[in-house]
């Protein structure tokens, strides 16, 4: 998926995400209209004033208000993705706040009001404002602020002209709340559209981390893949004790001498599948393929106790595979493969080499060197599977070994004692 696609699908998240908040300030817009209709009747009815046809009048506005919440909604799910409908929105809740205190001031005394429009009203602009940073659009929310002030200061002028307001500080106050509102709408504003760049950004990594993970992980097993990148894992070089496990297939160059490429090609593809597939399950890393060769560690990256068990174990296993993979060679009139397998456990430098460009985790030391020399010397012993004392000494004692001789490794200036599990 490209960069394109993966902004395109966290947009989307982000658009419903923004749904669902709509949803709450509508939940929001039907309470304050409801609330203003409750209010508005407890105050007439405390303050003794008659029902009359104004006050129906103001009644029906605050139920048409809910109505018209109701519909808005409605229209917002139809065009949820419209800068249109979002702007619609604002300006009709301000308008409505607006007209709504007008019709007070017609229809109720000057005390009910006071009381009833001039805090009120100012307290469901302020929430209006303070929910716009939902819609994780700054500019919106700043549109918002200005219209809630223009709302407030017709409301100001309208009351300094009829006199309906003798507050002296009425001026001063309403300067006080229009910054009052312009800074909670910045703010909310702000918020949102940061939330929404951290979302976007938070989406694009976790989508590249889970494509680095996926890919990754057909190298090498979950949990080593996990505790690399995690950063748990010293990839710049460390001494450790580990065990490797080297194989090789046996007259390898005559089949394909004898073969076309494309044969040789499918064939090693399956063979290192059904190998690479017994070392991962035993939790080893296959650390390259060379040639016909593989290379596996156990015990590092990712340390463990048991490491020279694990290979003993894989090395078992990779023997059965091969019989199976055998079984359907013949079948289909092929060759049959035999491998050769050296484990040895021992001190190795684990870490990264190769060049900056493309780096690649290695083991170095004798113990990879006597692995290789142990892998060959089964063409001496007429065996699959030979691994060091040093391996043996590591291993469960119920694993029937047969000892071998000694072994003089080319390149080592002392014999190693060697064991086979074949015919043991």
């Amino acid at each position: 998926m490209n960069d394109k696609d993966n902004i395109n699908s966290a947009t989307k998240s982000i658009l419903e995400e923004e749904r669902k908040n709509e949803r709450l300030i509508h939940l929001a817009r039907i309470s304050v209209f409801t609330l203003v209709l409750i209010m508005m009747s407890v105050s007439r009815l405390t303050f003794g004033e008659e029902l009359n046809v104004r006050f129906l009048l103001v009644s029906l506005f605050s139920a048409s208000c809910i109505v018209t919440g109701m519909l808005l909604w409605r229209f917002y799910n139809d065009h949820r993705h419209s800068s249109l409908a979002k702007y619609l929105l604002v300006t009709l809740d301000i308008a409505f706040v607006f007209i709504l205190v007008l019709i007070v001031r017609y229809t109720m005394s000057r005390d009910i009001y006071e009381m009833t429009s001039d805090i009120p009203a100012f307290l469901v602009l302020f929430m209006v404002n303070a929910m716009s940073g939902l819609r994780f659009d700054l500019r919106l929310s700043i549109y918002s602020a200005v219209a809630s002030v223009a709302a407030l200061f017709g409301l100001t002028i309208f009351d300094l002209q009829t006199h309906t307001m003798s507050h002296p500080y009425l001026i001063i106050t309403t300067f006080f709340k229009g910054f009052m509102l312009l800074g909670v709408a910045f703010i909310s504003g702000y918020i949102g559209t940061s939330a929404k760049k951290l979302v976007i950004h938070d989406y694009l990594e976790q989508r590249e981390k889970r494509y680095v993970r996926d890919l990754f992980g057909k190298y090498v097993t979950p949990e080593i893949r996990d505790q690399i990148l995690a950063g748990h894992i010293p990839l710049n070089g460390e001494r450790t004790e580990a065990t490797v496990l080297i194989a090789d297939l046996g007259d390898f160059t005559p089949y394909v001498e004898e073969s076309n490429p494309e044969e040789v090609v499918q064939s090693l593809r399956e063979y290192f599948t059904a190998m690479q597939k017994a070392v991962r399950r035993h939790k080893g890393l296959v650390l390259q393929y060379v040639g016909d060769e593989i290379e596996a560690a156990f015990g590092t990256p990712v340390p463990c106790t048991d490491h020279a068990n694990r290979a003993v174990q894989a090395a078992l296993e990779m023997k059965k595979n091969l019989e199976q993979l055998n079984e359907a060679r013949v079948r289909l009139g092929k060759r049959p493969f035999r491998h050769r397998i050296g484990i040895h456990t021992g001190e190795v430098l684990a870490g990264n080499t190769g060049s900056e460009d493309q780096p690649s985790y290695a083991l170095i030391g004798d113990t990879v060197n006597i692995a290789s020399r142990l892998q060959e010397f089964n063409k001496m012993t007429g065996t699959d599977i030979i691994f060091s004392a040093a391996t043996r000494e590591k291993i469960p004692g119920h694993i029937h070994a047969r000892k071998l001789e000694p072994a003089r490794l080319k390149g080592i200036s002392h014999p190693v004692e060697i064991f086979t599990l074949d015919d043991a």
